[in-house]
């Protein structure tokens, strides 16, 4: 039952990701006619995120109500559900990620990733409220709400980097139209401007989490939950190389030629690639014990 958490888990946590990646993107990076070329396909990447986090959490509640049940059978017992949903910190903050999961599927069906940022600020809040389940829970007080904060914190910055790199992809194939050089140019100035203060955010916040949760915890080479925490560093560490190279090396080059936008195409998908194993592991860190 664990592994099939830890999938859910990962299932919902890259489809907020990436819902709110591409509502963002769309709405507030993209200028208009560079949007409206991409909105086709940005509304169906959205429409199947916005499914895919609606079918997530109810795979999510369920395999919750079984592990703290009696096994598979309580993953689909009302009464087990109903008691997880209001007698459980989980389940208090999990109604109000239901809820939201199924407020984007409507936005996202009615309106689509450009209709007055509805999407968007739909999306953020359905990522923040994720902050109130896990780890992040554990601690009381004011270091209960510093976590809480500082996990709001990671989840966006980090959110807005990974989840708009497949509309960075998307834009570099519409670089060599004439008609959107400008407009794609802008918009990746724009990701990039706000994409550093995005990944300060992501890598502080990332340290300040850390430190919440195993802050009187005695570090050990035997704890699988320090080892992948190590794991995710480093390979946060190696994204935000490859983000470096990607903006300071094959950014500069997309004037000369094509050749500067494949590079970075590519380096965006070797971002893509090592993000989404990082949520693999995040998601597997949510089930263990900080010890």
């Amino acid at each position: 039952m664990e592994t099939a958490l830890s999938i859910a888990r990962f299932l919902h946590y890259s489809a907020a990701i990436q819902l709110f990646g591409t509502a963002v993107f769309e709405t507030w990076i993209a200028p208009k006619p560079l949007s409206d070329s991409l909105l086709s396909t940005s509304r169906r990447i959205a429409l199947f995120n916005a499914w895919l986090l609606l079918a997530s959490a109810i795979a999510w509640l369920g395999l919750a109500a079984g592990s703290m049940g009696d096994g598979w059978a309580d993953t689909l017992n009302p009464s087990v559900i109903a008691l997880v949903l209001t007698g459980t910190s989980f389940g208090h903050a999990w109604i109000v990620n239901l809820l939201l999961s199924a407020l984007a599927v409507g936005i996202a069906h009615a309106l689509g990733p450009r209709r007055g940022g509805a999407l968007a600020l739909g999306a953020t809040l359905k990522l923040a409220a994720l902050a109130f389940v896990g780890h992040a829970m554990t601690a009381s007080g004011m270091l209960g709400l510093l976590s809480q904060a500082s996990q709001v914190v990671h989840l966006l910055s980090s959110g807005f980097w990974f989840g708009s790199l497949l509309s960075v992809v998307l834009l570099l194939r519409q670089i060599g139209d004439p008609r959107y050089t400008a407009h794609a140019d802008l918009a990746l100035r724009r990701f990039s401007g706000l994409g550093h203060a995005a990944v300060a955010l992501a890598l502080g916040s990332g340290i300040a989490n850390s430190w919440f949760v195993l802050h009187d915890v005695e570090l050990s080479f035997g704890s699988t939950y320090q080892l992948l925490l190590a794991l995710k560093v480093g390979l946060v560490g190696s994204m935000c190389l490859i983000a470096i190279v990607n903006r300071y090396v094959f950014m500069p080059r997309i004037p000369k030629g094509i050749e500067g936008a494949r590079q970075l195409r590519d380096g965006t998908a070797a971002e893509l690639v090592i993000g989404t194993i990082i949520i693999a592991i995040v998601s597997v860190l949510g089930i263990l014990p900080p010890d």
